[in-house]
């Protein structure tokens, strides 16, 4: 089995993370009166590609600054914790919801329940990608080795399709999750990209 990821490009499709625990909803409060809207048309010309749905965790080692808007200097309105203080099934799930996200990326509206909480810097906020279901498909983009086998770039008209074999390195193998490299790490994204969680047996050496 491979690992597949699947990037829709169309305006109203999603990513899907799970929901946030309303226990950290509470923590974090409700949005601060000090959050600055963008005016629409500031929206329409930085906005990027967000389906709906979208959920973000903070990095284990780090927690995200929250700020009144997405810019640098803007007043800090909260802080989400670190994500190695978060119960693992949440953060691996995604913690908050991403409302919003700007300069392709670099800037990040998280919130809970629908509400606001504050614009967090991209490069803080690992955003969860689920993993697709059925054939790949579409014009092959880019073909290259890995550890594991060979990984495959299709481009599919309305969606990217990653197939990326993986191996278990370990004596035995529960489950499995990948993702980009943390900023500024090469080949890292401004919000960097992982996958759902999967559970499931392999001995060392199993293609996954």
């Amino acid at each position: 089995m491979t690992t597949r990821l699947s990037w829709r490009l169309a305006a109203a499709a999603a990513i899907l993370i799970a929901a946030a625990s309303p226990a950290f909803a509470q923590v974090l409060g409700r949005a601060p009166a000090a959050l600055v809207p963008l005016s629409p048309q500031a929206a329409a010309a930085r906005g990027a590609w967000l389906p709906a749905g979208t959920r973000g965790s903070p990095w284990q080692s780090r927690g995200a600054t929250l700020y009144a808007s997405p810019k640098p200097g803007a007043v800090v309105v909260g802080r989400v914790p670190p994500g190695a203080t978060l119960p693992p099934r949440i953060w691996a799930n995604g913690a908050y919801q991403v409302l919003a996200r700007y300069d392709h990326g670099a800037w990040l509206m998280l919130g809970s329940q629908g509400v606001p909480m504050g614009y967090a810097r991209g490069r803080n906020v690992v955003v969860v990608l689920p993993v697709a279901v059925g054939a790949p498909a579409g014009r092959v983009v880019r073909r290259w080795h890995v550890a594991a086998g060979e990984a495959v770039l299709r481009d599919a008209g309305t969606h990217l399709d990653l197939v990326y074999p993986l191996a278990c390195a370990l004596a035995r193998c529960t489950s499995w999750q990948t993702y980009t490299p943390a900023p500024p790490a090469p080949g890292a994204a401004p919000a960097a990209l992982m996958t759902l969680p999967v559970v499931g047996a392999w001995p060392r050496g199993a293609g996954v």
